[in-house]
């Protein structure tokens, strides 16, 4: 939960929006974070990822040092998490 916490603060992203981050939206390389959905609760009880409500919502943030690292850091232990 750290990066998304450090996302959310450093970036000032929405928490639907850290949770309906997926990797294929951070370019660590580019250093680029494209906010493409966000992660909402239906009428039925049910989560899903749907488009964020305005253009202006859709975005590409830059990547600050700070979370770049977090990032990295949370997907070197997610891979070794799987591989275990």
């Amino acid at each position: 939960m750290a990066a998304r916490w450090t996302v959310a603060v450093a970036l000032g992203v929405r928490p639907g929006e850290t949770l309906g981050l997926l990797w294929r939206d951070i370019d660590l390389e580019e250093r680029l974070l494209r906010v493409t959905a966000t992660l909402q609760r239906q009428r039925d009880g049910s989560l899903a990822l749907v488009a964020p409500k305005t253009a202006r919502s859709r975005r590409t943030l830059p990547l600050p040092d700070l979370v770049t690292e977090s990032l990295r850091t949370h997907r070197q232990q997610e891979r070794r998490r799987i591989a275990a």
